[in-house]
């Protein structure tokens, strides 16, 4: 494709040694391998719940580039403890993909239990937490007046519970 074409040449302007890894985001694989990973961003959507119960199939589907291409590619596990944009769908300016907006109750730390508990099913090479300060969308973990310490702690245990398993 020409967007692939397009990332060729300027992969090879930027990084012709392949000195740096590139990951791709989204749901499938269209710019594998010449981006050694995939990750998916946007884990849940108002119309498709749950969606990140689908990261063992993204992750196959990577798995099979990587056969295919004889090359090692990573899968980055990703995890999120809420979701709510629905501040943001009136602002003035979003730069985000558009969407329809939707807000996910992070339920005490449950939310992002749930998203991470699908990580041992993906066989991933690391994880990706969504995100430290996206205040926006509703899923930051950074220590504040809402939840306190809470995410940061409880970052590290599923830090720590990936790291044995993976």
């Amino acid at each position: 494709s020409e967007a692939v074409r397009g990332w060729e040449r300027i992969r090879a302007a930027t990084d012709p040694g392949h000195d740096t890894l590139w990951m791709a985001e989204g749901l499938f694989t269209y710019y594998n391998p010449l981006f050694e990973g995939l990750y998916v961003y946007r884990l849940d959507h108002r119309d498709y719940p749950q969606a990140w119960l689908k990261q063992p199939r993204w992750a196959r589907a990577l798995r099979d580039v990587e056969a295919r291409a004889g090359l090692k590619l990573y899968f980055a596990d990703s995890i999120a403890p809420g979701f709510d944009d629905t501040r943001a769908a009136n602002a003035p300016v979003d730069y985000r993909i558009p969407a329809p907006p939707f807000a996910r109750d992070r339920r005490n730390g449950q939310y992002y239990r749930d998203t991470y508990g699908v990580t041992t099913d993906t066989h991933g090479d690391f994880m990706i937490v969504k995100s430290l300060n996206e205040w926006i969308e509703g899923t930051a973990i950074e220590p504040g007046l809402t939840y306190g310490d809470l995410y940061v702690n409880l970052t590290c245990e599923l830090a720590n519970d990936y790291r044995s398993h993976n």
